[in-house]
Parts: C-alpha cells; structure tokens; sequence
C-alpha cells in the first residue's frame, strides 16, 4: 500500500510538472464564487513623499505657473486604468499622465489608483500609493517690504547684508517671503523623507545642497550630513546620516550674518535669486 501511495504521489507531482511547463494556468486552482485577493500593491503605502517600487508618483510644476504640476504614474500592470485624487476637493483625474491646478498653496496630498485585468484569467490587479505634493514655498504670501524686523533693509544690515548694496529692497522681499523675518524658522515644507527640514533661517538655505561657514570659521560641508540629497520640490528623498553635523548646519543657518552672508553669495549680491523657489520669484518678480 505504502509503496502504491508514493507511486501515486510521483505520478501526480509528474503530471504537474508536465501541465504547468505547457500553461501554467491549468495548475491554477480558482474558486469562481470567491473574489479575487488583491495584490500587496492595493494595500497602500503610508502617507508620505515616497511611494512603494510597483506604484510611483512624479510631479514637475509648471515653469510659468508652480500651481500647475504635471502627474505621471507608473506600476508593473500592464494596461493599468490610472484613477487620481488631488487632496484639494477637487474631481478626480484619469491617465497615466494627468495635469492639475492647485489653487492655493499648501500640502497636499495626492493619491494614485490603478487597476488592470488579466486578459487570460480576468483577474483585477490594484495598487494604490501617496505621496505629498507641496505648492508654495511658506513664508509670507506676498513680496512686501517691511519697515522693521530681521527682513527689513535696516535689519538685514544689522546682520551684515550691506553686500545686497542697492538690492536692498528686494532682498528684503525675498526674505519676508521666504521666513517673515523669523531669524531661526525650520522649514515647513521643504522637509526630507525622515521628516527633518532641509532649509533653515532668514533665505531659507538649503542644507542639501550648500555647504556654511560656522562663526569660528569652520566650512561645515552640509550635504554631506544627508544621503539621496539634494533636496527639491520634486525630489524630497533626502535622509540625515550624520546628525551632529546636521545640527551644526542648522545652527549656522539659523545665525542671522551667516545666513545672510550665504544668501549674498548664492544671489551674486542679490543680483540673481533664480536659486530660490518659484513662488518666491513670481511675487518678487525676480
């Protein structure tokens, strides 16, 4: 019997072999009255700038508008229909590729559905992730000089910003918009995947992708502090590595002169902000 028993097993373990090197849908046990399980994918991802490897966001506002960004989605599915939601109230978009406006700025956090059918076993594959988009800069809304504070002309020479020299005022501007004269604010929207601001001070200077010289003198190479820098609207991936120094750069940036001194030399004297972000431009007309 024993030996019956295992013949059998080597016979059907044969058959097998044989049935799915010729199509592998005929091993494929399916019970028509259950629905089909979804794919890890339709679990989600967390809400946050990353997305899982089999759905992805891309997003690239629009040089003359950076209220208008440009979507792009992707997954392994082939065929895949491609259901947006833009986290302002909005109607839904449709496509792999879709264009939307935002009206104000903020956060927003926009999600991504897709779906597609197995034409041979008409089994429906979903995936679903999130990313956060960010319109705006922060700051002030507007480019208004102020009579008084750290961003006015009189404060910005205090700190030493006799270098804007007749840019004065515009760089005022640029600083109110930018912090609203808050010597040492913390970005709250320039912010890498771990969740530490990437730009600090009155300019907002992006550590990832500048290094500072501290008040003893000391060049203190900032990007180094962070891996997958440097930081931009549409790349948010960055992650501190060294956190001692990024601590270090964060205190450089938050000291008035020496974040001054690096906006003066980021801006040619204030000649050129093209390094700032487009929200800060358009309202300075910069």
């Amino acid at each position: 019997i024993i030996k019956n028993a295992i013949f059998g097993i080597v016979l059907l373990f044969g058959a097998y072999i044989i049935l799915n090197t010729i199509n592998p849908n005929l091993t494929r046990i399916k019970n028509p009255n259950l629905p089909n399980a979804p794919s890890i994918g339709s679990m989600g991802t967390p809400t946050g700038k990353q997305t899982t490897g089999d759905c992805s966001i891309s997003a690239s506002p629009s040089a003359a508008d950076y209220h208008v960004v440009a979507f792009t989605g992707s997954n392994e599915e082939a065929g895949a229909v491609y259901t947006w939601s833009f986290g302002d109230g909005s109607p839904s978009g449709t496509g792999q590729q879709t264009t939307h406006t935002f009206s104000t700025d903020g956060i927003y956090t926009v999600s991504l559905n897709t779906s597609a059918t197995d034409q041979t076993t008409s089994q429906v594959t979903t995936h679903s992730c999130t990313t956060q988009e960010t319109i705006g800069t922060g700051g002030s809304t507007s480019c208004q000089i102020p009579s008084s504070g750290a961003c006015s002309p009189d404060g910005l020479r205090r700190y030493g910003g006799y270098c804007f020299g007749s840019g004065i005022n515009t760089a005022a501007g640029v600083c109110q918009v930018e912090s609203s004269g808050n010597v040492t604010v913390a970005s709250g929207v320039d912010i890498c995947d771990d969740g530490n601001p990437a730009s600090y001070g009155l300019f907002q200077i992006n550590l990832t992708d500048n290094t500072l010289t501290d008040a003893n003198g000391n060049v203190l190479n900032c990007p180094s502090a962070f891996t997958d820098g440097p930081y931009t609207g549409s790349h948010p991936h960055c992650k501190v590595v060294n956190q001692s120094l990024y601590n270090q750069c964060a205190q450089a940036a938050e000291t008035g002169s020496i974040n001054i001194a690096k906006a003066c030399s980021l801006s040619n004297d204030g000649t050129d902000w093209s390094q700032w972000g487009q929200k800060t431009r358009q309202s300075c007309g910069v």
